[in-house]
């Protein structure tokens, strides 16, 4: 929530630094990073809770974001509270840069209003990029890789009238086994070993037994 008053509308709004602060883990403090925030000239910091860098739902950062005014600089203490991979601290950059404010590291010394700054910001656009491809490319090899070894990949497929009739065959074969110290039929097969012989879901063997049961 916004609580700094808005400037008179006749005069110019004077950018203001904005910190955030986060913590990873619960057993952290935010103390360091709240001291050197004071320190560097954040008089409005926005606290983060407890939770994993990982995770891009945070909305202590999306309300600092949101409270950021044209001319303010969102000020953490070092760039992994932002965000720990270059995708979403590009996206994070993105958000702060259309609000028309400003980014600064303290550990780093990244400062995103200078020259120098703007400029490496484009290169962490392109390195984003490039981990995007490389993603892709991994995703396409990996998926090669297991078609050649003849997995199967996307859904499951369907029972036809042809594995249908094989399923229920399988399901309904029985053999004796010793139980107790008595001879009792049980099932020759699972319904795991159903579906792996047929290549379907364990799901769709379910439902084929339940339909078995029913009639």
């Amino acid at each position: 929530m916004n609580n700094r008053p808005n400037p008179p509308a006749a005069l110019p709004s004077k950018g203001e630094l904005i910190g955030y602060a986060r913590v990873s883990t619960a057993d952290q403090v935010m103390t360091l990073q709240i001291d050197a925030l004071k320190a560097a000239g954040c008089l409005n910091i926005h606290e983060e809770p407890a939770t994993s860098g990982a995770k891009k739902n945070r909305p202590v950062l999306d309300m600092a974001i949101k409270d950021l005014r044209p001319g303010d600089t969102l000020v953490v203490w070092r760039l992994d509270r932002l965000s720990r991979s270059i995708k979403d601290l590009y996206e994070r950059l993105a958000q702060v840069e259309a609000a028309g404010a400003g980014f600064k590291s303290l550990t780093e010394a990244f400062d995103f209003t200078t020259a120098t700054g703007r400029l490496i910001l484009g290169m962490l656009a392109i390195m984003a990029e490039f981990e995007r491809q490389l993603t892709i490319e991994r995703t396409k090899a990996g998926m090669a890789s297991l078609r050649a070894r003849g997995l199967q990949l996307g859904a499951p497929k369907k029972l036809d009238k042809k594995l249908k009739a094989k399923a229920k065959k399988m399901l309904a074969e029985k053999t004796r086994k010793i139980v107790g110290g008595k001879s009792v039929w049980r099932p020759r097969y699972s319904k795991l070993q159903v579906a792996e012989a047929l290549k379907v879901s364990n799901g769709t063997v379910y439902n084929l037994l339940k339909e078995l049961n029913q009639n």
